[in-house]
């Protein structure tokens, strides 16, 4: 639609065309040189050692999530709000998700989680943590970073190291965030044993679909990279040793990421400059954003909004106004197909869909159109 101001657009950049043609020419659609310049990029803004380009961020969290072994005997850990493809890919291994509270940020409570690890699970003979309720191993950690925030992941590492649990990231929102410890910068997706990035359409950059998996062993790329290639074993005689699944990325796809990636300091700028002006405008009686850490790469603007509203009606008023706008996700513990698995103290992520907003945080957002949007919001109470 003309003129509408979208919740997220991908960043346009001027040679593009020219990239993608260069690769058409050379019918490099499949394979070719950016795969591996994109796969560079990535792991020198995140500090990485290891990285696997897959498909999408969804392929790369069911990659993650498989190669830890995961199966019906077995639980996950995750935040109880978060982007259902979180969950999805969990159910997709066939494991048990255990849902948790999450904090003021929408991030997961480490509270809860500490408070649920040592009140509700113990470590057999083999050191397994296993869940008192359902006597299932439970496994892992979904460590779920939302809107460009890192978990406070300290106190996880050290109850996922006591407890003998893996730590998975869902890195889909946090690329390029970091925290800063002691003066030393330490990463989104240098805290797990794997940790996944989408590059949808609607991340901080975008490939037009893909993702990737960073890791810390040489070991565990190798094995993403098999599965993600069909658990081949023998290219020429197509013996495959296991079941796999077809997550390559494509060279297109990557020459697009790559062309992102390399303009991603630009990117951040811009994405600083558009909390800012949110902050500058929004009706601090009404409304306030997150609290976004230092090195938050402020993917998302999220609002809370501090009066009892329909937050459905106040999406539908805004988009009369041209302004798309959404609540932020439906809680996984309330979707209708969750309710048998179990839950822990829930007691804010129940609600938060009724008083947080998602506003308008596209790259080429103008500080005119924020105060527009900043006005429509007001004008609405």
């Amino acid at each position: 639609m003309k003129n509408k101001i979208f919740l997220h657009e991908p960043t346009k950049l001027k040679n593009n065309y020219q990239l993608i043609k260069n690769e058409l020419i050379k019918n490099n659609l499949v394979i070719g040189n950016n795969i591996g310049n994109f796969r560079n990029e990535i792991i020198n803004i995140n500090k990485a050692k290891f990285c696997s380009l897959v498909s999408s961020g969804t392929a790369a969290l069911h990659l993650s999530l498989f190669c830890n072994q995961l199966d019906e005997n077995c639980e996950v850990l995750l935040p109880a709000i978060s982007f259902i493809a979180s969950l999805n890919a969990i159910l997709y291994t066939k494991a048990n998700p255990i849902f948790i509270d999450v904090d003021t940020n929408l991030n997961l409570n480490i509270q809860d989680l500490c408070d649920f690890l040592e009140k509700n699970t113990f470590q057999d003979k083999k050191n397994r943590c296993i869940n008192k309720k359902t006597k299932k191993h439970i496994k892992c950690i979904l460590l779920i970073h939302v809107f460009g925030n890192i978990v406070d992941y300290s106190k996880v590492l050290n109850i996922s190291r006591k407890k003998n649990i893996s730590i998975v990231e869902d890195a889909a929102e946090s690329f390029g965030s970091y925290v800063k410890i002691k003066n030393k910068k330490f990463f989104s997706g240098s805290f797990g044993r794997f940790a996944c990035f989408s590059f949808n359409g609607n991340k901080i950059i975008s490939s037009a679909g893909g993702g990737a998996v960073l890791s810390n062993l040489k070991k565990d790329q190798s094995t993403i990279d098999h599965y993600s290639n069909q658990a081949k074993s023998n290219a020429i005689t197509f013996q495959h040793n296991d079941i796999g699944f077809n997550y390559r990325l494509s060279n297109i796809h990557a020459t697009i990421g790559f062309n992102q990636a390399r303009s991603f300091r630009s990117i951040l700028s811009k994405k600083k400059l558009i909390f800012e002006n949110y902050n500058k405008y929004l009706d601090k009686n009404l409304f306030k954003t997150i609290k976004y850490d230092t090195g938050a790469n402020y993917w998302l603007i999220v609002i809370k909004i501090f009066k009892e509203i329909n937050t459905v009606k106040l999406t539908n008023y805004m988009n009369l106004k041209n302004i798309e706008i959404r609540p932020v996700w439906y809680p996984l513990h309330l979707q209708k197909f969750t309710n048998k698995y179990q839950k822990y103290n829930l007691k804010y992520a129940s609600s938060v869909y009724k008083k947080y907003i998602c506003l308008p945080s596209s790259t080429s957002l103008t500080e005119s159109k924020i105060k527009f949007i900043c006005n429509s919001l007001k004008d609405y109470f």
